[in-house]
């Protein structure tokens, strides 16, 4: 699986919820959203990634990617509902979306670190960045070195 797609995928995520948020037209459907086993990631996890379901490290971006699916849902279901909601409230640092966002994407750094030690293959440095490319930091979630 190419890690850096399924990050780059996830963090257009952020744009696509953006864009609902300005315009809530029903482009989106929320119970689609939240299932964790249609994008790029969501079927290797499903499928070939089960080689891996034994590591601590597929457990945890597991649960982070379906909890990802589910933050970015539930934007969705708000919108819809017709609150007005500010995109950096729902959207920015401290959010629910963006902390699972930033806990997906640490989980997945991690498994791929994992499994690329298992195969004994060079990993390439990897840039201190969030799922959305920008440099956002939160004290209490998301922090490699942190633990849920």
């Amino acid at each position: 699986m190419d890690f850096r797609s399924a990050v780059t995928s996830h963090s257009e995520w952020k744009a696509k919820l953006s864009g609902y948020l300005s315009q809530p037209n029903g482009s989106l459907d929320a119970a689609t959203v939240e299932r964790d086993d249609q994008c790029e990631l969501g079927l290797w996890l499903h499928e070939e990634g089960m080689e891996w379901h034994d590591l601590p490290e597929y457990a945890a971006l597991t649960a982070d990617h379906a909890h990802f699916h589910e933050a970015a849902a539930e934007v969705v279901r708000r919108a819809d509902a017709g609150e007005r909601l500010n995109h950096e409230t729902v959207l920015g640092c401290g959010s629910a979306y963006m902390d699972a966002a930033k806990r997906m994407v640490i989980a997945l750094i991690r498994l791929k670190a994992r499994t690329e030690v298992s195969q004994q293959t060079p990993i390439p440095l990897l840039q201190n960045r969030d799922s959305d490319g920008s440099h956002c930091h939160s004290s209490s979630h998301g922090e490699a070195g942190s633990s849920r």
